[in-house]
């Protein structure tokens, strides 16, 4: 039997059925971030050169932080919704958060 010491399955959890905590992002961003996380989950698109199967809780919360200061980078660049961006958009946020 595996122990949570981190409350990953908890926090995780919480989040998955609270879908009030994504407030400060747009709705169209907390669809796209909540639909990959789930497909993670599952274990769906997932990379070629990965191991098929579920993500852990551990790496369904790091996904989910990480998406979510994406969005919110590029919220204050007047980008609204994440599908739409560009390439050229995400290497310029990269490359302001680098310098």
């Amino acid at each position: 039997m595996k122990k949570d010491l981190y409350n990953d399955k908890k926090r995780y959890e919480d989040w998955r059925d609270n879908p009030s905590t994504d407030e400060e992002i747009s709705k169209e961003n907390v669809k796209t971030i909540r639909d990959y996380v789930t497909d993670m989950e599952d274990g769906k698109n997932i990379g070629r050169g990965s191991i098929k199967g579920g993500r852990s809780y551990k790496r369904l919360n790091t996904l989910r932080i990480r998406m979510n200061f994406i969005c919110r980078k590029l919220e204050d660049n007047s980008i609204f919704d994440i599908t739409k961006v560009t390439e050229e958009q995400i290497f310029k946020l990269f490359n302001d958060m680098r310098k």
